[in-house]
């Protein structure tokens, strides 16, 4: 076997483990208790981290030459006894990889113990407001749970996703806070924090301050490889990071402002506030950012970031609820979402943002075809409606009024577009309205300008996946498949179950006639997809087109039993029925739209 790590103390996510005792510890000093067996197991794999240690050599090391008859299930019962202590999982490791009928791998990057994380200059110390801080200074990220093996990808694929560096501006990541509360269940306030941040810095002065999309700096959240990789992969100069510790009625947050280029800390600062300040304490933060960035605020902007979007604790818990709910992208995650803005508007009626998110869900629904258009159409545009009255300057609310519009056909093309220009034009930073407007532009037959903007929409969020896949779906609509196909990968290298990149994989590779690739990709598609119509639609006019026609009635027949529970296109059916009873060759070599 290699020789040993040559330090004593290996970090690894939020663990630390003694090389010399194999104590197991959290880094915030929580022992981790581990039977003899798996410690010894797990000081093998990380002594030898990054490399494959077979069963046979763990075997040697730590039964010897004794003959231990049941070998393999004692082996296993230690695999499973780590990964029970670490909260990791076989089927998406962060530390073990099971490589079958070999061995094992340790996946997560390790550091020395005695390393920092960072290094703040000796003359920038973090400004303390409270006894508790002044007790305790969190290293923001060291103890953030360890990278993945996508994340790997990410990084080793971090050339084709660096945008050009805009020099006419500055360009600001605000990384994930981390969330101190020791409670899981309030990653949603800490992600929420993150994504308000980005939302109001990204508003201050969009001709001189450029942020990074949220799915970007959120990919930071299970690892922070170090501000230097940052800056390739996201091309930023400078970076906001911080953590939150949130008590029933209290709020203690840290934010700094980072200068990638030298490592130093522009401006820091510690609140311990009550819940209710945590607008101010935003507020607070977005000024203090643009000083340090000597940007100069107009009083509009002065305007916009001192007026609160609810003074209600209650109201911004439940949308910050709601927001986490969304990001999950699926039916249920949806609904979820639904219901807590609901709630939100009932704990306060003029909370703009609340009405423009309820707008939003509804529309993602209608895009994802899980509700019907009639059904939703009125009570979207109405919640987008009453966020432009209740906030005329929120270009959340003019972006999904105009995608309710574009979803739902009930407005002239000039409207819509008008609307979209609008809402970038106050926001022109916005992956999301940039993503929009070029799915407007597909609509109306402008698949060029589309392009652009999903390309600008991927600029601005360089590691989401999505975006990434819209600009695929551009490519598509242009019929360049072989590049539609590569663009799809990349969204696949940073999300490798995505279904709308899978989708467009499986109709690239479909419509250059390789209909046996198309149909195991898009199989897994809706797999990944819980089974959503659309996909199990796809999968059986694929099959129609590639001739299989029995195996195109079997997904027709599944689209006719999910009526029975869950909303399917009309349309759907009746042109899946079609492609089934139409000639094998007719269906074949023909590209209808999905």
């Amino acid at each position: 076997m290699n020789n040993p790590t040559p330090f004593t103390r290996a970090r690894f996510g939020i663990f630390e483990l003694d090389l010399a005792t194999g104590e197991l510890r959290s880094t915030s000093g929580t022992f981790v208790k581990l039977p003899p067996q798996p410690a010894k197991v797990l000081l093998i794999l990380v002594r030898r981290a990054g490399e494959v240690v077979t069963r046979e050599e763990l075997q040697r090391e730590i039964w010897g030459g004794e003959t231990f008859v049941d070998f393999e299930r004692g082996l296993n019962v230690c695999i499973k006894q780590l990964r029970s202590a670490l909260g990791d999982e076989a089927s998406a490791p962060r530390y073990i990889e099971t490589l079958v009928k070999r061995g094992y791998r340790f996946v997560a990057p390790v550091q020395s113990g005695a390393d920092e994380i960072h290094s703040e200059p000796p003359s920038a110390p973090l400004v303390q407001s409270s006894h508790f801080w002044s007790q305790r200074r969190p290293v923001f990220w060291g103890g953030v749970a360890a990278v993945t093996l996508l994340l790997s990808t990410w990084f080793s694929i971090r050339e084709r996703h660096t945008p050009a560096r805009d020099h006419d501006r500055i360009l600001l990541a605000v990384l994930p806070f981390a969330n101190l509360s020791g409670d899981p269940g309030q990653n949603y306030f800490a992600d929420g924090l993150t994504e308000e941040m980005i939302t109001d810095l990204g508003r201050l002065q969009p001709a001189k301050l450029g942020v990074i999309g949220r799915e970007s700096a959120i990919a930071y959240s299970q690892a922070h490889p170090g501000l230097d990789a940052i800056s390739r992969t996201l091309g930023v100069d400078y970076a906001l990071e911080g953590s939150v510790r949130r008590a029933p009625e209290h709020l203690m947050i840290t934010a700094r402002l980072v200068r990638i280029e030298d490592h130093a800390q522009v401006w820091a600062e510690s609140y311990d506030r009550p819940l209710s300040d945590v607008f101010a304490v935003q507020r607070d933060v977005a000024q203090r950012v643009a000083r340090s960035l000597a940007l100069e605020l107009l009083p509009s902007r002065q305007a916009a970031l001192a007026r609160a979007s609810t003074q209600s604790t209650a109201a911004y818990d439940a949308y910050l609820r709601g927001a986490y709910a969304m990001n999950r992208g699926t039916e249920q995650g949806f609904k979820d979402a639904l219901a807590e803005f609901a709630d939100a508007i009932r704990q306060d009626p003029r909370f703009a943002m609340a009405y423009a998110s309820l707008a939003d869900a509804y529309a993602s629904m209608l895009d994802y075809r899980f509700v019907a258009r009639r059904s939703v159409c009125q009570v979207a545009r109405d919640a987008a409606d009453k966020a432009l009255a209740l906030d005329p300057e929120l270009p959340d609310a003019e972006l999904e009024q105009a995608s309710i519009l574009r979803t739902c056909g009930n407005a002239p093309d000039n409207t819509v577009e008008a609307l979209y220009k609008r809402a970038l034009d106050r926001n022109p930073g916005s992956p999301l309205g940039h993503s929009e407007y070029g799915f407007f532009l597909i609509s109306v037959g402008k698949p060029e300008a589309a392009l652009a903007e999903m390309q600008a929409s991927a600029r601005f969020d360089p590691l989401s996946a999505r975006a990434n896949t819209h600009v695929a779906y551009a490519l598509l609509t242009l019929r360049r498949f072989p590049e539609a196909m590569a663009q799809a990968q990349k969204a696949l290298a940073l999300d490798q179950d995505l279904p709308f990149a899978l989708y467009v994989t499986s109709r690239s590779q479909a419509a250059q006639g390789n209909f046996l690739e198309a149909i195991a990709v898009m199989q897994r598609a809706v797999q990944t997809s819980g089974g959503a119509p659309k996909y199990v639609f796809t999968l059986g006019m694929i099959n129609s087109w590639a001739g299989r026609d029995k195996d195109a009635e079997k997904e027709l027949s599944k689209l006719q039993a999910m009526t029975k529970q869950r909303y399917v296109p009309e349309s759907y059916l009746r042109r899946l029925t079609g492609a089934v009873h139409e000639a094998q060759a007719a269906s074949r070599h023909s590209w209808p739209s999905l």
